[in-house]
């Protein structure tokens, strides 16, 4: 029993230091982010992954914290501070912050049922910050309105290509919505459709200054061009 009660004894302060350098490095954390965004050039809801060096967090018992910056990187999207502490026991840091934009998706506006063709009033953009889609969701809006669900969609969830399936075949003449993309841009055109293709197969198009292009059907009225 009396080696139960040291052993325990030797654990308790150990337990204590760890859940202490935690709650210091969050305290660290939300200092960093007031402070950047609270720069003029810097948006209120702009999120930063923010690195601490250990020994800052070790050390941290600070009231009174001054930042500066010393340098920016990669068009303002990497910030380095330097952080110094006014309390009797001083001490000063170099912290890296890096900015997270947010990234739009589109999900359900609301619970979508078994038949719902899908229109601008079921579809809402969700911001999500680091988020990578899987190749299971369609992101883009005009490849999801005019889809048919057959498979219940709850509100703010994502739209499954599993979960969609066209609500008709394109047909020979119809006008179709063009999109050919490159590294940094895109370009829409219109063109007239040489076959009757449905949703994930080729189509080849006719555009307006009648050059043939070859693309794939996303949705009901878009292709992407194969470049």
């Amino acid at each position: 029993m009396y080696k139960l009660l040291i052993i325990l004894l030797m654990l308790y302060p150990s337990a204590n230091i760890i859940a202490s350098v935690t709650d210091e490095n969050q305290l660290l954390i939300q200092a960093t982010n007031h402070y950047l965004q609270s720069l003029p050039d810097i948006s209120s809801d702009t999120h930063f992954k923010i690195s601490i060096p250990q020994a800052a967090q070790k050390n941290n018992h600070c009231k009174n914290l001054n930042f500066s910056i010393i340098n920016r990187n990669n068009q303002g999207r990497s910030l380095r501070l330097e952080v110094l502490c006014d309390d009797p026991d001083s001490w000063h840091s170099i912290f890296t912050a890096n900015v997270i934009s947010p990234k739009k998706y589109f999900v359900a506006a609301h619970d979508l049922d078994i038949g719902t063709v899908i229109s601008d009033s079921d579809i809402t953009v969700l911001h999500e910050y680091n988020a990578l889609l899987s190749t299971a969701i369609i992101s883009e809006k005009e490849k999801i309105l005019g889809l048919t669900v057959t498979h219940p969609i709850q509100i703010n969830k994502f739209f499954l290509r599993s979960d969609l399936k066209p609500s008709r075949g394109l047909m020979i003449g119809q006008t179709i919505k063009i999109i050919s993309r490159g590294k940094g841009f895109q370009i829409f055109n219109k063109g007239k459709l040489l076959n009757n293709p449905s949703n994930g197969q080729f189509a080849r198009v006719e555009t307006s200054s009648k050059k043939l292009v070859t693309g794939v059907v996303e949705g009901t009225t878009v292709v992407d061009i194969l470049n």
